[in-house]
């Protein structure tokens, strides 16, 4: 049986960045691309509006920060998964942004296959993190 289309949207300021995931995401036959923002208001109003299944979101944005998406969007959709996509790989900002509600977190430079990957397993109930992510949180235990 085939699989729904995981419909994906993206919150991010770099415009090379959403080019680049958008182009990622509209060649994978599992995923389905619903649209970018590029600020904590857009990103908010897209998520409400679009319902995507994954939400991905940067924490740094012109502006506020993407934690307040990720609260936001948890609570009002809880079918949204989200999943940051960052710079920042500190453990101060891996563990606030799980507590606020992401389930994934990777590096903005994954490449266009694991990101993929990453989306798919976070449907499938994993928690994708990148390996240096990952170690935070081991280091932390």
């Amino acid at each position: 049986m085939k699989r729904e289309k995981i419909t994906v949207a993206l919150v991010d300021d770099d415009p090379a960045v959403r080019l680049r995931f958008k182009a990622s995401i509209e060649k994978h036959p599992d995923l389905h691309w619903l649209g970018e923002a590029t600020c904590v208001r857009e990103g908010k109003a897209l998520a409400l509006n679009t319902c995507p299944r994954v939400l991905l979101v940067d924490l740094g944005l012109p502006d506020g920060s993407g934690m307040e998406i990720i609260q936001e969007i948890s609570q009002k959709q809880p079918n949204t998964e989200i999943m940051v996509v960052s710079m920042f790989g500190d453990e101060g900002h891996v563990v606030q942004a799980i507590e606020a509600g992401a389930s994934g977190y990777i590096l903005k430079d994954t490449d266009d296959l694991s990101l993929a990957e990453h989306i798919i397993q976070l449907c499938d109930g994993g928690s994708p993190m990148s390996p240096m992510i990952a170690r935070h949180l081991l280091k932390r235990m």
